[in-house]
């Protein structure tokens, strides 16, 4: 796995990338980035290369805080190919 990030001001950027060789099928590798804007809001892709179903995804992301709560809000779609797309929403609370 490789990673690397860059930030400047407001920006912080993230870059991945992983390869792997399952046993039963060819290599397989997938690459994204992250970008987060103030630490507030983020909007993040993705590829994946030689996987069954997926291919790309894509993303996005908001951090609230008010006092002594922070609330996270991230959705995701995932192409899954012949399975269609997927769409996945997440919320975190901390208090």
């Amino acid at each position: 796995m490789l990673t690397q990030g860059w930030a400047s001001g407001f920006h912080h950027v993230d870059l991945l990338a992983t390869a792997s060789k399952p046993r039963d099928t060819m290599e397989q590798y997938a690459i994204g980035t992250e970008y987060w804007y103030r630490g507030m809001l983020a909007f993040r892709a993705g590829y994946r290369i030689n996987h069954d179903t997926l291919s790309w995804s894509g993303g996005a992301g908001i951090n609230v805080s008010k006092g002594t709560l922070a609330l996270r809000v991230d959705y995701a779609y995932l192409d899954m190919d012949t399975l269609g797309g997927n769409h996945q929403v997440s919320l975190a609370a901390a208090f």
